[in-house]
């Protein structure tokens, strides 16, 4: 509760009628909590969880200091361009760190998928969108 307190600036009690504390769903670096608004929309809040930042800030800084030495070491190793992996996957991992990128990504998808864009449509298990 108290990311999202920081974040939407208030108590959860004025920021929503119910919110289930017992997460929907939970991945490594989120979980997401049904929750309802005060005029009884319902919502899911999508949470990072306290701290994940800084942990994968010290693996990642860890995995850069092992692709400089496999880079040095090994010349098969420096075929991959292990370090260009590491950085390309941090880039990565920050994009998924930041909700604002995400949520904008899942506005744009939406739009295509309504306007009837996405190719190959949606099917049961997936949407394809451009």
């Amino acid at each position: 509760m108290e990311v999202i307190e920081a974040e939407l600036g208030g108590h959860h009690d004025e920021l929503f009628a119910s919110f289930d504390r017992t997460p929907m769903a939970s991945a490594s670096i989120a979980q997401v909590h049904a929750a309802a608004l005060h005029d009884g929309s319902d919502v899911v809040v999508k949470v990072q969880r306290p701290g994940i930042g800084k942990i994968l800030s010290s693996d990642l800084r860890i995995l850069l200091k092992l692709a400089r030495v496999l880079d040095k070491v090994s010349a098969k190793g420096r075929m991959a361009n292990p370090v260009a992996v590491v950085e390309d996957f941090a880039t990565t991992l920050s994009e998924e760190l930041n909700f604002i990128v995400e949520a904008r990504s899942m506005e744009r998808f939406g739009r295509i998928v309504a306007a009837g864009h996405a190719p190959g449509g949606c099917g049961s298990r997936r949407c394809t969108g451009s």
